[in-house]
C-alpha cells in the first residue's frame, strides 16, 4: 500500500529530524541568557553556549535536504486507512494494545496478554501518520526558519489544516479508541501516551505563529483543537486515568498537558497540570536532590535550571 509505505519511509527519519526545531526554539527562548557574558574560565558544555549562528551552520544542509524532501509528501491524517476493529467512526483514532493476542483456543474470543510481545498484526497505521506529522511539521518549520523561504511554512500548515482543521480529514479531539482490545476494551486511558508525538507538532505551530507564518482561521482552528484536546485530557475518565497512572503514561500526560497549553495559552489546564501527582512527585524529588541549580548532574547537559520549575 502507498500509503503504508510512504509513512513508514518518513518514520525511519524521524530522529534524525524533528530535534533541530527544538533547540532551535530553547535558544530563542533563552535570548536573555546569551546577551550575558559568560566568566572567563567557564568552558562551553552547555547548549544555551552554542550560538545560534554556529548551530544553523551545523545542521543547515541535513535539515534543508531532509524538508525538501517532504515537500513532496501530501497529509496523511486518520481518515486515509479504515480501523477495521475500530468502534469509533472515520475521524477517530484508534490503535491496539501491544501485547494483546487472539486466543490461541479460539480466534473469536477476547484477546489475551503475551506480556513484552507484540502483536505484529495489531492495526498501526493511524500510530504511524501521527509519527509523520510530528516529524514533517517540525522540519519544514525549522527549514523555514534557517531560509526564510515560505514555501516550507506553507506546507507544514497544509499538513496542520487537514489534522486539525479541515472537516473532511481532521482528527475528533479525544482518544476514545486507543489502546484498544479486542473484545475487551474498545479504548483505554493509556492510549493518551500515542499523542505525545503531538508536543513537537504543538511547538512547532507555536514557532510558526511567532514567526508571522500562521495565522487566521487557519491557527485559530488548530489551537482550538488542541484546545478541545487538552479539555479532554484534563476532564474526562479516560484522561484522569492516564494522569493519575503514576508512571511514565502520567509523566507524558503532563508533558502534553503542558505543551498544548503552551501553544494555546490555555492558564487553567496549566495549572491542573502543575498541580497534578506526576508533577508535584518530579518537583519534589528535584528539589530534594537540587539544592543548589549546580548540584544537579544533568545541568552541564541542558543548562536547566531547577528554579524554572519553582
Amino acid at each position: 500500500m502507498k500509503t503504508l509505505s510512504s509513512i513508514r519511509r518518513v518514520n525511519r527519519r524521524r530522529y534524525d529530524t524533528y530535534r533541530f526545531l527544538i533547540v532551535l526554539t530553547f535558544l530563542a527562548t533563552t535570548a536573555i541568557a546569551q546577551s550575558r557574558p559568560a566568566p572567563p574560565d567557564r568552558a562551553r558544555t552547555t547548549v544555551s553556549d552554542i550560538t545560534r549562528e554556529e548551530l544553523v551552520s551545523f545542521e543547515r544542509s541535513r535539515v534543508i535536504a531532509q524538508a525538501d524532501r517532504f515537500l513532496n509528501e501530501t497529509p496523511i491524517t486518520v481518515t486515509a486507512v479504515t480501523a477495521p476493529r475500530s468502534a469509533g467512526g472515520a475521524h477517530d483514532f484508534f490503535s491496539e494494545g501491544d501485547y494483546w493476542w487472539p486466543d490461541p483456543s479460539d480466534p473469536s474470543k477476547p484477546y489475551v496478554r503475551r506480556d513484552g510481545e507484540t502483536n505484529p498484526d495489531n492495526f498501526e497505521v493511524h500510530r504511524s501518520a501521527m509519527r509523520r506529522l510530528s516529524v514533517m511539521v517540525p522540519a519544514l518549520t525549522a527549514a523555514f526558519e534557517i531560509t526564510g523561504n515560505a514555501r516550507y511554512a506553507r506546507h507544514a500548515v497544509t499538513h496542520l489544516r487537514a489534522w486539525f482543521v479541515a472537516e473532511s480529514t481532521r482528527m475528533n479531539p479525544n482518544l476514545m479508541y486507543a489502546q484498544a482490545i479486542k473484545g475487551v476494551a474498545t479504548g483505554r486511558g493509556i492510549g493518551i501516551i500515542d499523542t505525545i508525538h503531538l508536543v513537537e507538532v504543538a511547538q512547532a505551530a507555536l514557532e510558526l505563529e511567532r514567526l508571522g507564518a500562521f495565522s487566521g482561521p487557519e491557527l485559530a482552528g488548530t489551537k482550538e483543537w488542541f484546545r478541545e484536546y487538552t479539555q479532554w485530557m484534563t476532564t474526562s475518565k479516560f484522561g484522569l486515568d492516564e494522569r493519575n497512572n503514576g508512571n511514565n503514561h502520567s509523566a507524558a500526560w503532563a508533558l502534553q498537558v503542558a505543551a498544548f497549553s503552551r501553544f494555546t495559552a490555555t492558564r487553567c489546564a496549566w495549572l491542573r497540570c502543575a498541580s497534578s501527582s506526576p508533577v508535584r512527585s518530579f518537583r519534589s524529588r528535584w528539589h530534594r536532590t537540587a539544592a543548589s541549580p549546580r548540584s544537579w548532574p544533568g545541568r552541564n547537559r541542558t543548562g536547566i535550571r531547577s528554579s524554572s520549575w519553582t
